[in-house]
């Protein structure tokens, strides 16, 4: 483990604004003079209830409940051990913190490094083969002639893995790692013999680096430069899934675009490496692909963490117009709030495009050629459909309508309707009476879907995650952080609190505040090992309280709690009562009558 001491945390906290940092994954806006909200990026939601307090350096999700500070954060996003959550925020901050901490590796922690580095000398391996070996001039020739400059190659850290027919070129430059042969199989980058030994995974590929958000090496995608007719030997051939590599997350050239996305307002988002590479030279800088399959949740909640509008420019041909419907529907249900489409023509894919009419007109495209979703779907409906026959043509216009029947803006439906209306000659009052029984049916539909079962109606009924004890144990821990007079009085008093969660919390607290004197928040969330007190935490943040309490508040509190307490131990006893008397344990019964009678006392004692 690596231990931190609390000056090294405060000072790369105070050095990393979480607002900056969480707006990397997060689209965040101002509500307030310190609040930040915007969509959780830890479950799905339409309207925002994750909130970030620029002052307090911590945020909250009012809808799941996570809580932290900016280290947290970066545990929950990236699935982080702490202290490579302090490493990356540090390194975000240009902290250095190597010198400043007690360090002994998790097992997890020091192979994602392993790992890291593995991959950076691979790569490094990869790009001296293509610039600097004969063999790599082959590759680099055909590099040269699907259109790419040295500068585009150097760019994007492209490389040649030889073939290893004769020898395994990355076990050679890797012999003084002294892998085991766990490592060699766990990196990715190796093929295990029966017997055990390493082979390199990749041969005769031009080898393109996979980097996380942060520009670091975890993956590569291995473009096969001689053809074989065998399915052995793929066209193209990705890394598999490692301890820092998971396909359905990762974005190709989201490290580089994301910037530029946030400055221009969207990503454009291709089908493959060469597109995204094409489009940077003509000065599509905010282009990215996902991983050779189709577009997932996860990269979908990453794009929108940047930005609300996508563009998807995916190939010309009728595979590319089949992605890019499968794109839409999946972005429409992930609530992309504008998504528009660039439709190359003749069945081109970008990088044909540019070298066909140029980086000036594929830029021009890029910028105002855009189709709305509809426009789109308008298109990719009447595909392969004959408007001559009454069947086709009545089809269409219910799967347009359908496209249609969900947008908000009226002007828009009015648009949509008048051009449908022109383009299969029918009168706009027809398309518009139909657009209202289809908006009916829809409403009926969702309205059948939501009524609530009984099961639904108690769901509802208790979405507060407190009881009303903890309301109250919540409201006094609230006082007990901020006010001495209020602790001094609980440990008079020997109070405990009711529900262990909360006496725990309050026990970690009181020893904090006895070192450092007072909770700041940010720094706290550092002493909480366990997301049950981090969600307490993050509640007792946001309540809405006057500055200072009153004795009859604090009194109102402790005799409540006392009270419940009692009160449930009254309802044990009663049931316990019950059980005696029915097995016919006298001597029993009367000593829980007992019991019972000096609870019913405390009670009433309470009370006076």
């Amino acid at each position: 483990m690596a231990y931190f001491s609390p000056e090294v945390l405060h000072d790369i906290q105070n050095h990393a604004s979480i607002v900056d940092y969480i707006g990397q994954y997060v689209q965040l806006k101002k509500a307030g003079k310190d609040d930040y909200i915007g969509l959780c990026p830890f479950h799905n939601e339409k309207t925002p209830s994750f909130h970030v307090n620029d002052a307090k350096n911590v945020f909250h999700c009012f809808g799941c409940g996570k809580s932290g500070n900016i280290f947290q954060f970066a545990e929950y996003y990236d699935h982080l051990r702490f202290p490579e959550a302090v490493k990356q925020v540090a390194e975000f901050a240009r902290v250095p913190v190597v010198n400043t901490m007690v360090e002994s590796d998790t097992v997890d922690s020091s192979e994602r490094r392993l790992l890291m580095h593995l991959h950076q000398k691979a790569c490094e391996m990869y790009e001296h083969v293509l610039w600097h070996t004969d063999i790599g001039k082959k590759a680099l020739d055909y590099l040269h002639q699907r259109g790419l400059s040295d500068h585009d190659i150097q760019e994007f850290n492209i490389g040649y893995a030889p073939d290893t027919s004769q020898v395994d070129v990355l076990v050679n430059v890797l012999n003084d790692e002294q892998l085991t042969e766990e490592q060699y199989e766990k990196s990715g980058l190796f093929i295990m013999d029966k017997d055990g030994h390493p082979h390199d995974r990749f041969s005769d590929r031009v080898m393109f680096p996979l980097k996380d958000k942060d520009g670091r090496v975890v993956a590569f995608s291995g473009r096969l430069l001689t053809n074989h007719k065998d399915a052995n030997h793929p066209k193209y051939l990705n890394s598999p899934e490692t301890e820092i590599f998971n396909k359905r997350k990762l974005l190709f050239n989201f490290d580089k675009a994301y910037a530029e996305a946030r400055r221009c307002g969207y990503f454009v988002l291709f089908e493959g490496y060469m597109d995204v590479i094409a489009a940077h030279r003509a000065g599509v800088t905010s282009g990215i692909a996902s991983m050779g399959t189709s577009l997932t949740e996860e990269q979908i909640q990453k794009m929108k963490s940047i930005c609300d509008r996508q563009v998807i420019c995916y190939d010309g041909d009728n595979a590319g117009i089949e992605a890019t419907a499968r794109a839409i529907h999946i972005m429409n249900e992930q609530k992309v709030k504008e998504i528009s489409v660039v439709s190359l023509p003749d069945g081109l894919d970008p990088d044909e495009y540019i070298k066909q009419y140029g980086t000036d007109a594929f830029s021009k495209q890029i910028e105002e050629g855009q189709l709305t979703t509809v426009q789109f779907m308008m298109m990719y409906l009447r595909r392969h459909k004959n408007m001559g026959n009454e069947r086709d043509r009545i089809d269409y216009i219910d799967r347009v309508l359908g496209e249609i029947a969900p947008l908000s803006s009226i002007v828009e439906r009015d648009v949509y309707l008048r051009q449908l209306a022109d383009e299969v000659d029918i009168p706009i009052e027809t398309l518009q009476q139909q657009l209202l029984t289809i908006k009916a049916a829809e409403q009926h539909r969702r309205y059948q879907s939501s009524s609530p079962t009984p099961a639904v109606e108690e769901t509802v009924s208790n979405r507060d995650p407190y009881s009303p004890q903890e309301h109250i144990e919540l409201c006094l821990l609230y006082r007990a952080m901020n006010e001495k007079s209020v602790r001094d009085r609980l440990n008079e008093e020997d109070f405990v609190f009711p529900d262990q969660p909360f006496e725990s919390l309050y026990l970690v607290m009181s020893s904090y505040i006895q070192i450092y004197g007072e909770v700041e928040a940010a720094d706290f969330f550092n002493e909480l090992k366990t997301e049950q007190h981090r969600q307490i935490f993050g509640d007792m943040l946001r309540l809405n309280m006057s500055e200072v309490s009153t004795e009859r508040e604090i009194s109102d509190y402790t005799h409540r709690l006392k009270e419940l307490v009692l009160r449930d131990e009254m309802q044990r006893l009663q049931q316990e009562m019950r059980e005696a008397n029915r097995m016919g344990n006298r001597v029993l019964e009367c000593e829980l009558s007992q019991k019972l009678m000096r609870v019913l006392k405390d009670i009433k004692q309470l009370k006076s």
